[in-house]
């Protein structure tokens, strides 16, 4: 997601500024950086010494959440007279992007650069303490509906529970994963989305479904069988307060031997949904995630972004609140109940090499959100954690996983495939699986074509990304991506001998599943196995209470709802993260609300 030149100059953006006067021609000019998938315009309207206004122009990041880093870093910029100014917290490539534009916009201008790059070293300020009945450590689709149910009902009705409840999110933005994933959400039985499909399911149905997908050891019969009961409630209460589930884009859906409801939500300006071209960004993720946060907004929920849950306040196994940072100081929480819902896939990289040691050449790829502090906390309070392996898919890079346009390449365009060594390894004409790289002895491949296929048109961001490469000559190909180059080339050349003769006499792969490589300038495109699912979750009670493992103590007060607890209910199915993610997350709102009313 980040470009060398953007984050370099970003860094040298970070020395302060030597006092001086910029002078300037009056007038607006624009500055262009490259961010995550494409260009990144900034207007800025100056005088002689002084940025007057800012704006970004262009920028096709990932919906919403890119508008509300532009919409800070374009005022922190005029407000501060810097071009060096705080990122959007899970939007620092787009954010750092727009700051190297506004820089260059600058340079333009004929500005000092180093006269508007100013920056606020600080000491955090110790904060007073406050007092809450629950406090919610996490913004994602379990966290907010977590928040919402412990203020209102298990129905999510404009009941008042008469708690006090905040949700801290470290991000800058609501919504969590669900922004970030392909917008699917399941239904299994109840909901208009079922009555539009006709499929309805038993709750045993689902249960033996989720089982079936993996047996994890930290299954509760209790929390499986809530994480499936309380679809209807929680979808239907939702839907009342407008959540944006369209039961025109419900549709059936089949996993194994049980057909199920899926909803897409689609980008509303592009129609796109899902991977339809490619982009998972560009679907209706970011819609219904937004959806999400609004909903909350218009009932209440107070949310506060940019402020990190660092330190849970645990004594004798009893937890009595948190200790959060925000952007100016550290303050402590004390509250009744803390629900832990920060993800399923640990982005940390020390607590990762604890947690995934067996990872071996496997790349993480997943929403940034997604911390797993549930499993990171009670870790260092010398408790246990269950892992689930990685089920991994064939992606990019860390940063890329498989979004862009680029995906279209991998799964549906004729090509050659070559190995690290440059050797094809199985027919092109089949399925683009993991279990092709897995069998590799470098989980990595290449897809190489030339100047006349249709994939060139995909290539400029993956190339910006250096998991692309073009060279003049398969030699300078073979060097840029470490391939031995006569073994790429003696392939190449019996590769475009079989397709001349019709037959491919290495793996039979159908000659229109084929693409000669024969005219320069030359492709490839890095593939690697990325895991977007890796689950690293705390063990949980009943009432979803927090253990030290699988038979270990509960830590009174805290409980956990979606990911942090994921392995206790075991999901499987398109749509079935979201949709659990918000069941669990009543569930343990409910939970907790009960537990403080005395009900």
């Amino acid at each position: 997601m980040k470009k060398i030149s953007v984050w370099a100059a970003a860094l040298a953006m970070t020395l302060t500024a030597s006092v001086g006067t910029a002078e300037m021609t009056p007038g607006t000019y624009v500055g262009t950086a490259h961010g995550v998938h494409a260009d990144v315009k900034v207007a800025l309207e100056v005088n002689e010494n002084e940025i007057l206004n800012a704006w970004v122009l262009e920028q096709s990041d990932y919906p919403i959440i890119s508008d509300k880093a532009a919409e800070q870093i374009t005022r922190q910029i005029v407000d501060r007279q810097s071009v060096r100014v705080d990122a959007l917290t899970g939007a620092t490539a787009t954010s750092y992007a727009m700051m190297t534009a506004a820089q260059n916009a600058l340079t333009a201008a004929g500005g000092d650069v180093k006269a508007f790059t100013k920056t606020e070293t600080k000491e955090l300020a110790e904060g007073e303490t406050e007092e809450y009945d629950v406090v919610v450590v996490g913004a994602g689709p379990a966290g907010l509906t977590a928040a919402l149910s412990a203020m209102t009902d298990t129905n999510l009705s404009v009941t008042d529970s008469g708690l006090k409840v905040l949700v801290v999110e470290r991000m800058g933005f609501g919504g969590g994963s669900m922004g970030f994933s392909g917008g699917v959400v399941a239904s299994y039985f109840g909901t208009p989305l079922n009555e539009a499909t006709g499929v309805s399911n038993s709750i045993e149905e689902i249960e033996t479904l989720f089982r079936a997908w993996n047996d994890s050891d930290a299954v509760n019969d209790t929390i499986l069988h809530k994480a499936i009961e309380y679809n209807a409630i929680t979808l239907n209460g939702l839907m009342a307060r407008n959540f944006a589930l369209d039961v025109t884009e419900a549709h059936p859906q089949k996993r194994g031997d049980v057909t199920y409801t899926v909803m897409f939500s689609r980008n509303p300006y592009t129609g796109e949904y899902l991977n339809q071209n490619g982009y998972y960004n560009n679907g209706g993720a970011a819609w219904i995630g937004k959806s999400l946060v609004d909903l909350m907004d218009d009932a209440g929920v107070e949310i506060r972004y940019n402020t990190s849950a660092v330190e849970l306040v645990v004594n004798d196994n009893v937890c009595t609140g948190v200790v959060v940072e925000d952007k100016d100081s550290r303050y402590r929480i004390n509250a009744k109940k803390v629900i832990l819902a920060t993800g399923y896939a640990d982005t940390n990289a020390d607590t990762s090499k604890t947690i995934f040691a067996d990872r071996k050449q496997v790349t993480w790829a997943g929403p940034i959100g997604n911390q797993t502090d549930a499993a990171k906390w009670v870790l260092e309070m010398g408790g246990e954690i269950s892992v689930l392996p990685s089920k991994a898919s064939i992606g990019f890079s860390s940063t890329q996983a498989y979004f862009g346009s680029a995906n279209l390449i991998v799964n549906k365009m004729p090509a050659m495939w070559v190995n690290s060594d440059g050797d094809r390894f199985f027919d092109e004409s089949g399925a683009r699986s993991a279990s092709l790289l897995r069998e590799l002895e470098k989980p990595t491949a290449y897809i190489i074509f030339d100047s006349t296929h249709q994939g060139v048109e995909y290539m400029e961001n993956p190339i910006y990304e250096r998991y692309g490469f073009k060279a003049d000559t398969i030699e300078d190909l073979a060097k840029q991506t470490g391939i031995p180059a006569d073994e790429l080339k003696a392939t190449i050349e019996k590769y475009n001998a079989d397709y001349e003769a019709g037959t491919d006499s290495v793996f039979g792969t159908p000659i229109e599943s084929m693409s000669p490589v024969k005219e320069g300038p030359y492709y490839a495109l890095r593939v690697c196995l990325v895991a977007t699912s890796e689950l690293a979750s705390a063990y949980a009670d009943d009432d979803c209470t927090i253990l030290l493992g699988k038979d270990g103590a509960r830590i009174e007060n805290l409980l956990g709802a979606g990911g942090a607890i994921a392995n206790t209910y075991v999901k499987d199915g398109l749509g079935a993260g979201l949709l659990t993610a918000m069941t669990t997350g009543n569930y343990a709102g409910e939970c907790a609300r009960t537990a403080i009313l005395g009900e």
